[in-house]
Order: structure tokens, then C-alpha cells, then sequence
């Protein structure tokens, strides 16, 4: 089922799914709404956080513009890579 994230206040089902992009969160007045994020992402990289960051700027600021949070995931991911975090994802039967 995924794991259930609160942003602002919202909910979101956590998934992790075959995908050709790397992440899609889903739009904030869609019923039973997930974030979704590409089975295909490697475990620890900057690419993973960074999608992960991306989707979750989505989810708290859906009326702001794809460049800009593209650019805002970029540099904190960036950020938080240079000071150690990564992560790994989990088996989607774990979440």
C-alpha cells in the first residue's frame, strides 16, 4: 500500500514503481494521491535524493513552477549530499 507522508498537512502514499521518468508526485486534490518514485534509481545517489527533494517540494508547494522546483530540489540536494545524507530505497513490500 506505501507508506502514508504527511506534507503540510496533506497525505500522500509513498511508491516505488517501475517508471521511464524518475519520480511524479501527484496532485494535492487527487483522492488517495501518491509520490512515486523509479525503481530504477540508484541506491545512494545524488539522482535519488534529488528526486526524492523535487517530489516532496511538489507535494508542499504545488502552485509553484517546475523550474523553480527543479532548481530549489538541485541545490538542496546538493546540500545535503555534500553533507552525507543519502538513501536507499527500500522493497516496496517493506513500505
Amino acid at each position: 500500500m506505501g507508506k502514508r507522508i504527511n506534507l503540510r498537512g496533506r497525505f500522500w502514499r509513498w511508491r516505488i514503481k517501475k517508471m521511464e521518468h524518475p519520480g511524479e508526485c501527484q496532485a494535492p486534490w487527487v483522492r488517495k494521491k501518491k509520490i512515486l518514485i523509479s525503481d530504477a534509481l540508484k541506491p545512494g545517489s545524488l539522482l535519488l535524493l534529488d528526486t526524492v527533494v523535487h517530489e516532496c517540494l511538489h507535494g508542499c508547494m504545488w502552485d509553484v513552477s517546475e523550474e523553480a522546483v527543479r532548481e530549489s530540489a538541485t541545490s538542496i540536494s546538493k546540500v545535503l549530499y555534500d553533507l552525507g545524507a543519502r538513501i536507499e530505497l527500500p522493497n516496496q513490500d517493506d513500505i
